[in-house]
């Protein structure tokens, strides 16, 4: 399917909606989802959203087949959707940062991220956003790595300066 800038589109595998921002590739599109945040997807794993047919019914049974192959119909009940934020800003960590390195003070602030991932892990969150700043982007692609090495979903904000993480 070919896509425009500006189109509504809806995910295939997730219960949300977008708007089509810029055409990277042929396969890759990025997209400005529900929740704020832009994020680079396949162009099969979107469709349009017309008008005429504005439910997910309209696009047949299989439509959400991930929720239908997990039978999170019935969890997703009891399952309350909690977000949780990290700041990582360096005064919201530490009282006195004076005369610390840039190199000291990133190392603090990862290990703060890396720390609260670990226990956040094991209770029922669903989101979790992490402020990391705008700034040079060096503490941002350093949560990035820590949230591949996890295998953590994630999307950037559109000013750059927080990640969403989908537990």
């Amino acid at each position: 399917m070919i896509f425009k800038i500006g189109d509504k589109i809806l995910f295939k595998k997730e219960k949300q909606e977008g708007i089509v921002l810029e055409i990277l590739s042929k396969e890759k599109i990025l997209v400005r989802n529900s929740n704020g945040f832009d994020v680079e997807v396949l162009s099969n794993d979107i469709i349009l959203f017309e008008e005429e047919t504005n439910s997910p019914s309209a696009y047949g049974s299989n439509f959400f087949q991930k929720d239908k192959l997990t039978n999170l119909n019935n969890f997703k009940k009891d399952y309350q959707k909690v977000e949780y934020k990290i700041d990582l800003h360096v005064e919201k960590i530490l009282k006195d940062y004076k005369g610390m390195s840039n190199f000291e003070i990133v190392q603090i602030q990862l290990s703060v991220c890396r720390r609260k991932i670990n226990e956040l892990l094991d209770k029922n969150i669903s989101k979790v956003v992490i402020v990391h700043g705008i700034g040079t982007g060096l503490l941002r692609t350093e949560v990035h790595n820590i949230l591949d090495e996890y295998k953590l979903r994630y999307y950037v904000s559109r000013d750059g300066g927080a990640t969403q993480v989908v537990f």
